[in-house]
């Protein structure tokens, strides 16, 4: 299991670091820095191919954090769904639209979702469900 775990972050690291390769043509000034308090997609573009992410990723950390430390991880699991749904809501500043209607955005939105979900799932400890037990 955990191989397979390895394997999947490996996947989402090489598709984190083609969205990367795709932006770096981008105009500078952009994007905040990585570690600039206006990042929030951490370790990602903030605006990849002009679509714009800022809101949905600060969404997505206010979520986090309004949780707290030791949130469930179904609550966690919430968060994560809400952002994928802003980011296929994000507007672009180069196209009409939202991103849910670029094959392209929809693309790049869902790696982050994915990446985000595998950070979630890393929180789930070895013996409590990630789903919570209706009969309990």
């Amino acid at each position: 299991m955990r191989r397979l775990s390895s394997v999947a972050l490996l996947l989402a690291v090489l598709a984190v670091l083609a969205v990367f390769a795709v932006t770096a043509g981008a105009p500078s000034g952009v994007s905040a820095q990585e570690g600039h308090p206006d990042d929030y997609c951490t370790q990602s573009p903030d605006r990849p191919l002009g679509w714009l992410f800022t809101d949905a990723c600060r969404g997505h950390d206010e979520c986090l954090e309004a949780l707290g430390p030791v949130a469930e991880v179904v609550e966690r699991l919430a968060c994560d769904d809400a952002f994928l749904e802003a980011l296929l809501d994000a507007p672009s500043a180069l196209h009409d639209g939202v991103c849910s209607r670029s094959p392209m955005c929809q693309v790049i939105a869902r790696i982050y979702h994915f990446v985000v979900r595998l950070v979630t799932l890393e929180f789930v400890p070895p013996n409590v469900p990630a789903t919570p037990n209706p009969a309990g």
